[in-house]
């Protein structure tokens, strides 16, 4: 499954958002139903399971940015960068982790240089995104013609294509 599939308000909102309880359960009813892991969700939203409460799940916060700082996660999908860039294989983890170094130098790299992040947007919300598979599917030529074959002539292309001109100004992500 895609990012997107629980978290679609990413693509719409600067906020990626969190699903309320009864969507959560609506697949968990099929995908690990029985796991541990998804006995709070059953306890919020399952009448049927012992210790049934109605109570909202607690969700913890795992990306917190400091007051003075924004992000816009609707900006950076829709222009491609994908969401593992910054939280890494999430539909992997276990328990959820704070992204890799979400700190003020990490960010400014990534918009100095953004090229290594660049995908299709289709496939931005891909949590198993590779641009070696996706090359060797997909037939993409640059402007004069020549088979793109690399992820760095793909997000190179990309920046051209969609005229991505990341500011590194302060005001960018400081309100």
């Amino acid at each position: 499954m895609g990012c997107t599939s629980c978290h679609a308000a990413a693509l719409r909102s600067p906020r990626a958002g969190i699903p309320d309880t009864k969507s959560c359960l609506g697949c968990h009813q099929h995908i690990l139903p029985n796991s541990p892991l998804i006995a709070p969700l059953r306890v919020a939203a399952d009448p049927q399971f012992p210790g049934y409460t109605g109570e909202p799940v607690r969700w913890v916060m795992v990306n917190r940015l400091s007051g003075h700082a924004y992000f816009n996660h609707m900006a950076h999908l829709n222009r491609g960068i994908g969401c593992t860039s910054c939280h890494e294989d999430a539909a992997g983890m276990e328990v959820m982790k704070a992204p890799r170094d979400a700190r003020m130098r990490w960010c400014l790299d990534c918009h100095r240089n953004p090229v290594p992040h660049l995908r299709p947007l289709e496939e931005a919300a891909s949590s198993h995104y590779s641009a070696a598979d996706y090359l060797r599917t997909h037939s993409v030529h640059d402007e004069e013609g020549r088979r793109i074959s690399t992820q760095h002539q793909l997000g190179e292309y990309l920046k051209r294509q969609w005229k991505i001109q990341p500011k590194t100004d302060c005001s960018t992500c400081h309100h």
